[in-house]
C-alpha cells in the first residue's frame, strides 16, 4: 500500500512539475545557457610571458589541453542539448494530459480497490471488484476490435 501511495505521488509531483511555470522558466534559463556563446579569455599576456621565458612548451601544452576540453565541452552541449529537446516534448505532451492524470494510473485505481478489500473482506466485493478490472483493463476480443 505504501509503495503505491508513493508511486501516486512522485508520479503527481513529477506531472504538477512539468506543468509548472517554474519548470518552463528553468528550461529557458538552461537552453540561454546552453546556447551562449562560450566566453573565451585569450591568454596573450601568459603566453608571450611564458615564450620569453623559455617555456613554450607549457605554452603548447596549455593550447593543446584547451583543444581537448573545448571538445569535451562541444560534446556535452550536443548530449545536454539532446536531453532538453526530449524533455521539452515529454512536458509538451504531459500538458495535454487531463489534470486527474494521475489518478487514472492503474495502480492508483488498483490501489483503491485493494483498499476496499481491506476495509470489507466479502465475497461479493472480491468479484465485483475482479468484474470491474476485467472490463478496464483486459485486452479486447477479436470480436470487439472487429467492431471498430
Amino acid at each position: 500500500m505504501r509503495d503505491g501511495q508513493r508511486f501516486y505521488l512522485q508520479h503527481k509531483l513529477a506531472l504538477d512539475t512539468v506543468r509548472g511555470q517554474q519548470f518552463e522558466r528553468f528550461t529557458d534559463l538552461f537552453q540561454w545557457y546552453l546556447h551562449a556563446e562560450e566566453r573565451q579569455q585569450t591568454y596573450v599576456t601568459a603566453a608571450g610571458f611564458l615564450q620569453r621565458a623559455g617555456q613554450g612548451h607549457l605554452v603548447a601544452q596549455y593550447e593543446k589541453l584547451e583543444q581537448e576540453l573545448n571538445q569535451a565541452v562541444h560534446q556535452r552541449r550536443k548530449q545536454l542539448n539532446h536531453c532538453m529537446e526530449k524533455l521539452q516534448l515529454y512536458c509538451s505532451v504531459a500538458v495535454k494530459f487531463p489534470e486527474n492524470f494521475a489518478e487514472q494510473n492503474r495502480i492508483y485505481v488498483w490501489q483503491g480497490w485493494l483498499q476496499q478489500l481491506y476495509q470489507d473482506m466479502n465475497p461479493d466485493i472480491c468479484k465485483r471488484l475482479l468484474q470491474r478490472s476485467s472490463d478496464e483493463y483486459s485486452a479486447p476480443s477479436a470480436r470487439q476490435v472487429k467492431r471498430y
